[in-house]
């Protein structure tokens, strides 16, 4: 299935390093990467159609609230990108067939089970 990404492939064939592949482009020179920022409130509201959603939405902004709370936060730059051979599957940005971690489908990807096999490969 074209859609189909087998998250237990190397992760060097896996995903685009931007600092070693080709096909990512940075159009603007990031005033810094990250930094260490005061640690803020958790804020947020429901806005879906649903009540149940809604809902949902709700108590995960409030338990957020409650116990997700840091002196300090990292706060990561951004700047627009092109990519090379921009493709999709499912809710997955690739260049040139390899997974882009940025944003919410970075999130996802790595929330699946890859992200201990790419810190060690990364490390190494």
């Amino acid at each position: 299935m074209r859609n189909k990404i087998d998250l237990d492939s190397n992760p060097q064939a896996l995903f685009l390093n931007p600092w070693r592949d080709e096909g990512l482009k940075l159009l603007a020179a990031p005033e810094f990467v990250w930094r260490e920022i005061k640690g803020a409130v958790i804020e947020g509201f429901a806005v879906s159609a649903h009540s149940e959603i809604n809902a949902k939405i709700r108590s995960f902004v409030a338990h957020s609230k409650r116990h997700k709370q840091f002196q300090t936060a990292i706060e990561t730059n951004t700047v627009p990108v092109v990519l090379d051979h921009a493709s999709f599957r499912k809710s997955h940005v690739m260049a040139d067939d390899k997974l882009v971690l940025s944003g919410a489908s970075a999130t996802r990807t790595l929330g699946s089970g890859p992200i201990k096999r790419l810190d060690a490969e990364l490390l190494s």
